[in-house]
């Protein structure tokens, strides 16, 4: 959104009489939308809303996108597909020694891992807050996290961290790509991700797919994750995320591990790219006339 090559698409959609289909990715969440507010509201009124309302289907990933869209006062037909996990990567994951002592983290304690950009929606003040009051009553656990921000930002927030017991245990590997990733979740027990706001989380998708349960907040789309058994939802905040850490640290290994392995099933029934490749192929001949609705097309 807010863009000008989405406005060119747009306006040559409607020139031709093309079906459009808009994937919004988050952008009429209501805290998105209070990012740059004014700018916004000014881009909206001059280009983007004739060519949102002129859209044939409207993507979302997840249903709390899908009543943002709403609140946003559209009434196109929106399709509910979230987005996937390439299921591969993650088979047989393995971590080796090297990946310890090149990022100087501990073999003989277990990790609570964060792993996704450091910026002010991730909510890495309230598990700098949580830690500090957690961190004295499981030091056989440490934090790794993975991400890289703006440094202004990121100095931030590890002052918070120092400010709290537990500061040695919490190791920053900076943005980790490719192989150094995927061993990132295999050293892992338990994910955490406490945003204030998500579209979808890519990477709580990816951690469940690393058999790695999660706890993230009421600011991302993952309600399903008590109901599956295989993580926390939480309200958003230090408090509560406090006292969950407080119950996931102390489970005993295996059963984090059970937890993961259905986190894992739930990956793979659900989020894989085939499944839903499948789902946008059927919106995609809907538009284009060629079949009847999908079930995951809300006209509501």
């Amino acid at each position: 959104m807010w863009l000008p090559t989405n406005w060119a698409a747009g306006r040559a959609a409607r020139r031709n009489n093309k079906p459009l289909v808009i994937s919004l990715r988050g952008s009429l969440n209501p805290k998105a939308l209070n990012h740059s507010r004014w700018k916004k509201l000014v881009a909206g009124f001059l280009f983007d809303n004739k060519y949102l309302r002129a859209a044939r289907c409207l993507h979302a990933t997840s249903t709390e996108e899908y009543k943002a869209i709403r609140s946003y006062g559209l009434k196109n037909p929106v399709a509910i597909i979230p987005n996937g996990v390439e299921t591969k990567f993650f088979v047989n994951l393995s971590v080796e020694n090297e990946f310890f002592k090149r990022h100087y983290v501990s073999e003989d304690k277990k990790i609570l891992l964060y792993l996704s950009r450091i910026s002010w929606e991730k909510g890495l003040e309230d598990l700098a807050v949580a830690w500090g009051k957690v961190a004295g009553d499981f030091t056989d656990w440490e934090l790794v996290i993975v991400g890289q921000g703006r440094p202004d930002y990121v100095s931030k927030v590890k002052g918070i961290f120092q400010k709290g017991p537990g500061w040695d245990r919490v190791k920053w590997l900076g943005l980790l790509t490719g192989a150094d990733k995927f061993a990132a979740y295999a050293a892992a027990s338990l994910f955490v991700l406490p945003s204030h706001t998500e579209n979808f989380s890519l990477v709580t998708a990816e951690a469940l797919a690393a058999g790695l349960p999660v706890i993230t907040t009421h600011g991302t789309p993952w309600s399903e994750l008590p109901e599956k058994g295989c993580g926390w939802w939480i309200p958003i905040g230090a408090e509560s995320l406090t006292k969950t850490l407080c119950a996931a640290l102390a489970l005993p290994e295996n059963i984090l591990k059970e937890m993961g392995v259905r986190g894992k099933a739930l990956i793979g029934s659900k989020y894989s790219w085939s499944v839903i490749a499948e789902e946008m192929i059927n919106v995609y001949e809907w538009v284009m006339g060629n079949r009847e609705i999908p079930s995951c097309v809300r006209l509501d």
